[in-house]
């Protein structure tokens, strides 16, 4: 689109490998700690944003940030006044050889009413398409967009470590990904508005969900 970018915040770096754990911290080069975690084999998307009142989604923005090009309060104040925004992925291979294990797998949701979008409606099986990426190189970056304010434009791409059979010496996966906050110039109009106040919220408040996930998470492994 021709949507003029006015504020980036950079958010939530992660190193991510099959070997490590979660939320351990790990030295990277020219940077002081980031958070680490193993690859994630179940689909999901990052963030229900809908979820979040504006004040928690900008705490959430914020205590994550390790860059922005303008102060949270200004985003913040950007955002209440019904200018769009959206959340991108950028993911990285950092291995030393392309990926050959746990590839990065997309899902490209499309629905039955151009109108509609998770969590009131389903993905349309029949137009709705996987990607995957095999073979990342290190020189190689992949963006996916994981929400966007305006309900016609593409949003929640839903994605998953893919499990392969591989040779036992194939190296295990390793990657680096960080979401990126982005405002635009334009306003988004009511009827097309996501992030309006009467939007869909969820029964179980953020603490129960990351509880109610972490149980799910632990079942399929005992599985």
């Amino acid at each position: 689109d021709n949507d003029k970018l006015v504020a980036i915040a950079f958010w939530h770096p992660m190193l991510r490998g099959e070997e490590l754990e979660l939320s351990s911290s790990t030295p990277l080069e020219g940077t002081s700690t980031t958070s680490t975690s193993s690859v994630a084999s179940l689909v999901h998307i990052d963030n229900d944003v809908g979820a979040y009142d504006l004040d928690q989604l900008m705490s959430l923005v914020d205590k994550n940030s390790i860059e922005s090009d303008i102060p949270i309060d200004q985003i913040r104040q950007l955002v209440s006044s019904g200018h769009r925004f959206a959340i991108i992925n950028a993911w990285r291979n950092i291995g030393d050889e392309p990926v050959q294990r746990a590839p990065l797998a997309l899902l490209r949701p499309r629905y039955s009413n151009k109108k509609e979008c998770f969590p009131l409606a389903k993905p349309d099986h029949a137009t709705s398409h996987w990607y995957t990426f095999p073979e990342m190189r290190t020189d190689e970056l992949l963006l996916f967009k994981q929400y966007d304010r305006r309900l016609d434009l593409c949003s929640d791409i839903w994605h998953c470590a893919l499990r392969q059979e591989v040779c036992d010496d194939s190296p295990p996966r390793r990657s680096f990904d960080i979401r990126a906050f982005c405002v635009f110039d334009t306003k988004v109009p009511a009827s097309l508005d996501r992030y309006n106040k009467d939007r869909p919220r969820p029964m179980l408040s953020l603490q129960e969900s990351e509880c109610f996930c972490t149980a799910q998470k632990e079942a399929k492994n005992t599985t």
